[in-house]
């Protein structure tokens, strides 16, 4: 393969492990070879979140995201290390000037429905999540999405806001323009395991040539939320919001490049929704599923699941960050005064909380990262102190004058609720006393806090902001998603308008967070933007705009009667030497497993 990364100054500077990670598939080579594999057989997955759907503004939770990632694949997988590896890409290589990445497609991939992964395809995903699309077509996107509602507007407006173009070069390369220099720019593809490519035909009505949402869809049983098509290893077969049913992919597209074994292994995998982690576990423990997920929340299944003698389990990554986020400007908000802010980031003590609820499975850093993070300051942390908290309490009611009024919520499951009674009962020690607690399905929580065009809440506990970078963090942390003098044409649409905060959970004005977080996207070195995002860190957690709390992850437990193997030892794409963590917020790689 060709190394077109070497001549970039920018990559000079970042370091070469990037163009190893990059082009790592044709350049490593390896004696390595997995085991003699088994073909066939069926798995059951339990999961503590529902299905949404599977169009541009259906974004799964963490589990769900499991089943949805086995039909979806992505352009970019990225390593423990943090190195970004080319999946259905090749490459991704950013110009000197860090404002236009160009991304080579692997050629000869196929939807599972036959048609071809090209650079059309790639364009026509990211125009409909980015809102380019509407900005592009200004005459047929009114007509289209002033009929079908807001269309495929979503929280990918603001993940993609920097994204002003994406140039179709020839079939297999695209370019992406971006508004200003972003260093960052391939965890913005990766998105936490979310940036999926879908189809054209589920994207878009092939007999119409118009959005495949109502009313235009030709087969209601085939729009795009409920009839995904990808490249994945796992073709679709049915769903409810708790059920999802996937099977083989007889033409998918990669081989195990340890064995040359055609891939997958499994003929059926069903996911499940159990919402009680009680229920899940005994489930897994006894064997009516073969495997299961949990969250670092359920902990006193998971400890109890580790000392089981019937499963095995497997540990992510700590990279899911625990940031409570007080919405600064909705109407009636106590946050708009920065004293009722930091009266709630005072009042909790998250070391105890992480001890009680977590059973110590947790991080509390004290920043709104862990430790090691780029981000990581704790310049402006706040401490937990009753006394100062009812201090910062008495200074809100002064600048209110009124009490403080605000309400949390949890899932309905028990374990979210008892969660959430303790954060209630610190409130109420420091005199910030929350209202009822907003209880609904994980699903429409969601739908409150990010279905925009601003979160609904009062208070975000806790963001989507996952990874080991940058990228996927400090998005949600602007002050708009196009801040004053952005260049994206979105910025001017009636889409680009109304969603404008989608990701800008705090909903805050201060253009002092703009300013800070694109000077660290334009730090020509690793160690020029380190110093850059803690000095954005401090400014944050100083006027209370992010409040860290735990730092959690995720956790798979498999029942050892399912003799399943292969566990952790697929690579990504295509490369020998490069693999994701056994466990991600995904869970497990079911790709590579087998039934021995």
């Amino acid at each position: 393969m060709k190394d077109t990364v070497s001549r970039s100054r920018w990559t000079k500077r970042w370091g070469v492990a990037l163009v190893v990670a990059l082009t790592g598939s044709a350049m490593a080579t390896t004696t390595t070879h997995a085991a003699k594999s088994k073909y066939g057989g069926e798995v059951t997955v339990a999961i503590g979140d529902t299905f949404p759907g599977f169009c541009v503004s259906n974004i799964p939770n963490h589990s769900a995201l499991g089943g949805f990632r086995l039909i979806y694949e992505q352009l970019f997988e990225r390593t423990p290390a943090g190195e970004y590896v080319g999946s259905l890409a090749e490459s991704g290589v950013p110009n000197a000037t860090l404002d236009q990445w160009t991304v080579k497609i692997r050629p000869g991939i196929k939807f599972s429905n036959g048609e071809a992964l090209n650079a059309d395809a790639v364009k026509l995903n990211v125009d409909l999540n980015a809102g380019l699309y509407n900005a592009q077509n200004p005459s047929t996107a009114a007509a289209e999405f002033a009929t079908a509602g807001k269309g495929y507007a979503s929280t990918g407006i603001g993940v993609n806001a920097n994204i002003i173009n994406v140039a179709k070069i020839d079939d297999l390369t695209v370019r992406f323009d971006l508004d200003h220099p972003q260093n960052d720019f391939l965890g913005i593809l990766y998105r936490a395991g979310r940036y999926v490519m879908r189809a054209p035909s589920q994207l878009w009505d092939p007999v119409t040539k118009k959005p495949n949402i109502a009313p235009y869809q030709t087969d209601s049983t085939k729009t795009c939320g409920n009839y995904p098509i990808g490249t994945g290893p796992f073709k679709f077969v049915s769903f409810t919001t708790d059920t999802l049913v996937v099977e083989k992919n007889a033409d998918y597209w990669r081989k195990n490049p340890l064995n040359g074994d055609k891939l997958p292994y499994l003929d059926k995998i069903t996911f499940v929704n159990v919402k009680e982690p009680s229920q899940r576990a005994a489930a897994v423990r006894k064997g009516t599923v073969d495997a299961g997920s949990f969250a670092t929340s359920e902990a006193t299944f998971v400890k109890g699941l580790r000392t089981s003698s019937t499963v095995t389990g497997y540990t992510a990554q700590t990279l899911w960050w625990g940031q409570w986020v007080p919405n600064v400007n909705k109407a009636g908000s106590p946050f708009i005064s920065e004293n009722c802010r930091l009266a709630v980031a005072h009042a909790i003590d998250w070391k105890t909380y992480n001890k009680v609820r977590f059973k110590g499975l947790g991080d509390y850093s004290g920043s709104i990262v862990s430790k090691g993070h780029p981000m990581y300051s704790l310049t402006g942390s706040p401490k937990y102190n009753v006394a100062l908290a009812k201090d910062y309490a008495a200074k809100c009611r002064t600048d209110l004058g009124k009490d403080p009024s605000f309400t949390l919520y949890a899932d309905t499951s028990t374990q979210s609720q008892n969660n959430v009674k303790m954060v209630q009962q610190y409130l109420t020690a420091a005199n910030m006393a929350p209202g009822n607690t907003y209880i609904a399905e994980a699903a429409v929580l969601i739908g409150k806090v990010y279905g925009g065009p601003v979160t609904s809440m009062d208070i975000t506990e806790g963001t989507p902001a996952e990874g080991g970078d940058s990228a996927y963090v400090s998005i949600f942390f602007t002050s708009s998603a196009f801040p004053a003098g952005a260049k994206s044409p979105v910025a001017q649409t009636a889409i680009g308008k109304a969603y404008s905060k989608v990701v800008a959970l705090s909903n805050n004005s201060d253009p002092e967070i703009d300013k800070l977080i694109l000077a660290a996207q334009a730090a020509p070195t690793k160690a020029a933007a380190k110093t850059a995002w803690a000095a954005m860190t401090a400014y944050l957690q100083t006027h209370g705009y992010l409040i860290p709390s735990v730092h959690t992850t995720f956790y798979s437990f498999v029942n050892k009667k399912s003799n399943l193997k292969g566990i952790g030892k697929l690579p990504i794409g295509l490369s020998k030497k490069k693999f994701s963590a056994t466990v991600t917020n995904k869970g497990l790689e079911w790709a590579g497993i087998y039934k021995g």
